[in-house]
């Protein structure tokens, strides 16, 4: 089954709601993808951490509004359990994945 969150945060005075986040195949061996609904278009910042709280992977994009999907490179990362947070604008959403042996 799709792993579904709903995030709401506050962007100025209006709340901007990040919906249908998906992160998959999870576990993941070589790449993930990171698909979710943006009503708007915002800058953010995509980290992985290790369980360490360690910064494996830094990312900026800008988040179109509408559908996105990004594919992330996985295959640099060590195997074992890791968080993927998206931000930016005052928008949080964090995302437990597993990297699998390959």
């Amino acid at each position: 089954l799709p792993d579904f969150i709903l995030a709401r945060e506050l962007l100025s005075d209006s709340a901007l709601v990040i919906e249908q986040v998906q992160l998959f195949p999870n576990p993941c061996r070589e790449y993930l993808m990171l698909r979710y609904f943006s009503p708007e278009t915002v800058y953010a910042d995509i980290e992985i951490y290790d369980l360490q709280s360690k910064l494996i992977m830094h990312k900026k994009l800008m988040i179109e509004q509408g559908f996105n999907e990004i594919n992330l490179n996985t295959s640099e990362l060590r195997n074992g359990m890791h968080l993927l947070r998206l931000t930016g604008n005052q928008l949080s959403i964090r995302k437990t994945f597993l990297k699998e042996i390959d």
